[in-house]
């Protein structure tokens, strides 16, 4: 059995070196992130969190899980992204320890926002949650490879990892067109793993844009008539 343990939590500090938070930060914290075992607990609406409950996982099923795994919760993200008629693209944000930091699907339609791509959600999602910009020691797993923008945003945050599922030939920033999580000229490099779960990735992808198509002819069907 895992044990809890009992840590004050503070903004800007994920290990609790502070007692107190402002009411942004407990807010935040309502958004729980649990995932085998590992969940946020604590705060209240009145601004007033006292103590994070941080239940751990048991090591043996950390060792368990794997990549295909936490692909698994971004491809429920990239269907939520599907279904509201978003380019199915899903993406997590985990730390070293296996805590759940953030999770997110492309939602640039619904926010009238160009920059609203999954990582870019994911990366502030989780800035917010540990009260930092620079993401280090977490790792981002997404359904499809980042494009350039969300590239140099990973590389700004300083995430350590990047997973992701389908290549994409013509976006693609990190193995397809560039690989900018390995450019020397940088300061910050990124470990790329690619192709996890990736037939499932590319099908979603396929089936979105094989139907829009069929929208689209549809809809210039009857413009013609």
């Amino acid at each position: 059995m895992s044990k809890e343990k009992q840590r004050p939590y503070a903004a800007g500090n994920a290990r609790g070196a502070k007692k107190t938070c402002d009411t942004g930060a407990v807010i935040s914290l309502w958004k729980v992130y649990a995932f085998s075992g590992t969940v946020f607990q604590g705060g209240n609406r009145s601004g007033s969190l006292g103590t994070l409950t941080l239940k751990r996982p048991d090591k043996r099923v950390k060792r368990m899980r794997s990549h295909s795994a936490y692909m698994k919760i971004a491809l429920q993200e990239a269907w939520k992204a599907y279904e509201s008629g978003e380019i199915p693209v899903g993406a997590l944000i985990v730390s070293d320890d296996g805590l759940m930091l953030a999770r997110a699907h492309n939602e640039s339609i619904g926010r009238n926002d160009p920059t609203a791509h999954a990582e870019v959600i994911a990366l502030r999602q989780a800035a917010e949650t540990v009260g930092n910009y620079r993401l280090t020691h977490t790792s981002m797993y997404v359904t499809v490879e980042p494009c350039i923008m969300c590239a140099g945003a990973l590389i700004h945050a300083r995430v350590k990892e990047v997973i992701f599922g389908a290549f994409d030939p013509k976006w693609g920033a990190l193995q397809s067109l560039y690989h900018l999580g390995h450019d020397e000229r940088l300061n910050h490099r990124l470990h790329v793993i690619s192709g996890v779960l990736e037939a499932d990735c590319i099908d979603l992808m396929k089936r979105f844009f094989r139907e829009r198509r069929k929208g689209e002819e549809k809809q210039g069907i009857l413009d013609s008539e």
